[in-house]
């Protein structure tokens, strides 16, 4: 009976490291594990790599900190089919995959300074067939709005 308390209370707080912990695909873009910058998407376009002639979309993912990019394809080449898209976070039966920037209001996991649950806006790369959310594209920050002044 004397255990059940602290078992519980060590529950509670492993779980609330979970929670507030970024996602797992937000560590990656960083330089470092310890690098707490500010994720945010933009879109850019580039010419097709086999010189068809159109410009391409892409999805940028960048941190303000550490200054290290993500970039992925949000179309193929309607001439030649590249470059390749990444087809694993899209729905199954997504005929036409095609990325967009979309715009949300979500609740963050605590400030990893003053520990308050805060809201933010976050962009998150979208497809605009299936609507399905490529998580590993979607922008991210540690700080609420007080403690990033």
């Amino acid at each position: 009976m004397h255990l059940t308390g602290p078992f519980i209370l060590w529950t509670l707080v492993s779980l609330s490291m979970i929670l507030a912990a970024p996602p797992e695909n937000q560590l990656l873009l960083h330089e470092t594990q310890d690098c707490t910058g500010k994720v945010y998407l933009a879109k850019g376009n580039q010419p097709c790599k086999n010189n068809c002639g159109p410009y391409l979309l892409f999805i940028n993912c960048t941190c303000w900190e550490c200054n290290k990019t993500h970039q992925e394809p949000a179309e193929s080449c309607v001439r030649c089919s590249k470059p390749a898209l990444d087809h694993t976070w899209h729905h199954q039966d997504c005929s036409k995959p095609h990325g967009a920037t979309i715009t949300v209001q979500e609740e963050m996991p605590p400030c990893t300074k003053c520990q308050r649950r805060f809201w933010a806006q976050r962009e998150k790369m979208e497809c605009r067939n299936c609507h399905a959310i490529n998580n590993s594209m979607t922008s991210w920050r540690s700080l609420c709005n007080e403690c990033s002044k």
